[in-house]
């Protein structure tokens, strides 16, 4: 009977111990230098941010079928304008910097400035207009008076959706091995000098029999890369864990290891998402239930925190929490100052117009608008 209070005694005071040590750890993290790059170790303690968010007003819309998602917009301060990429149609919008429609760049087709499967839209450093199309296998290039310049072959092994355009070259997502069962996506980095790769992600295909045929799908939730680009750096996520890297041309400037571990998910989570989410398709079209996509494809158990990566111009990477189109929260790390803390938030911030403003996606339940949101000093 001593020994086993003696037992209970030592874990009560372990315990304690544990929560003191837990009251001492600093939310914003624990700063080492590694090698020349600031690494952040962040308990993953709440730490609510010194702002707050005011959305400012929303976009004109040109009809009700537009289609909008983060890969397809991009704005050029220099002109006052968002570009925004509408799948449906295809099309680009061209909207000033108050949200008012001002036109259109390019449309449907098979010709020099016509689209078939864009994807993605980027400038580069001259303000022109990328808009990646691999419908018909190549980059468009627009000029900033919105002329058409000419079009370049797209690499073979590009995946995307996203690429961003830098003063050394291109940043975008490269995949293979579907026919062997495991897609392995990397985030590459192309440049005169070759390619590097960032960072790797693995998935699961299953080949299944649908009422419109036998093709290989991937799992429910499956693992994607996650990152994000600004004219200067890019950012990116050690999938599945909560680690975000920012780098700068070549050279890694900081690390940031939070401690939120990945979200676990269920069956019923996962036919929930089949309809809105890169396998409706098989509902939509082929006559699935979600239930039989879950049961023949198969579903991830656990979710990386983020879905979705954003570079503001201090440098601060903004990483949304959930499962797209769901937003939890939005967390804010600073390569000096370590984790400044998390935003409620119900729309995700995808490209910044000021270090105070952005433009940011919010899901409705008539679909995805776009919208001008303020950062405000809560204090």
């Amino acid at each position: 009977m001593l020994s086993r209070m003696a037992a209970v005694a030592a874990a009560l005071l372990l315990i304690g111990a544990c929560h003191d040590a837990a009251q001492d750890l600093d939310p914003r993290g624990t700063l080492a230098d590694s090698l020349g790059v600031a690494l952040w170790v962040i308990p993953g303690i709440e730490l609510p941010a010194a702002m707050r968010l005011e959305r400012r007003f929303g976009f004109e819309m040109p009809d009700t079928g537009w289609a909008v998602w983060p890969d397809g917009i991009a704005i050029s301060p220099a002109d006052e304008r968002i570009y925004v990429l509408d799948e449906s149609t295809p099309r680009v919008l061209v909207f000033d910097l108050a949200g008012q429609l001002q036109g259109e760049v390019g449309r449907r087709g098979q010709g020099p400035g016509e689209y078939d499967a864009p994807t993605a839209l980027s400038l580069d450093t001259n303000g022109d207009l990328l808009v990646m199309d691999p419908g018909v296998g190549f980059v468009h290039r627009w000029s900033g008076d919105m002329e058409y310049v000419a079009r370049q072959p797209i690499a073979p092994s590009y995946w995307g959706p996203g690429f961003a355009v830098t003063p050394r070259g291109l940043w975008y997502t490269t995949a293979g091995g579907v026919e062997s069962g495991t897609m392995t996506e990397s985030l590459v980095s192309v440049t005169s000098a070759g390619v590097d790769t960032l960072s790797t992600v693995e998935s699961k295909w299953t080949p299944i029999e649908m009422p419109c045929g036998r093709m290989p799908v991937p799992e429910v939730f499956s693992r994607t890369a996650v990152w994000g680009a600004s004219s200067d750096y890019i950012a990116f996520s050690a999938v599945p864990r909560y680690e975000v890297t920012l780098r700068r041309d070549d050279s890694t400037v900081a690390v940031f290891r939070m401690g939120r571990p990945p979200s676990p998910r269920t069956a019923m989570d996962a036919e929930a998402s089949v309809p809105l989410g890169p396998l409706q398709f098989l509902v939509e079209g082929c006559g699935m239930t979600p239930a039989r996509v879950v049961r023949d494809a198969g579903f991830v158990s656990e979710v990386s925190p983020v879905f979705l990566l954003t570079i503001d111009p201090n440098s601060r990477v903004w990483a949304a929490r959930g499962a797209a189109p769901v937003i939890e929260g939005i967390d804010v790390f600073d390569p000096i100052q370590g984790f400044v803390g998390s935003i409620e938030s119900t729309a995700f911030p995808v490209a910044f117009l000021d270090e105070s403003s952005y433009v940011a996606i919010r899901d409705t339940e008539w679909g995805s608008v776009l919208e001008v949101w303020q950062i405000v000093d809560s204090d």
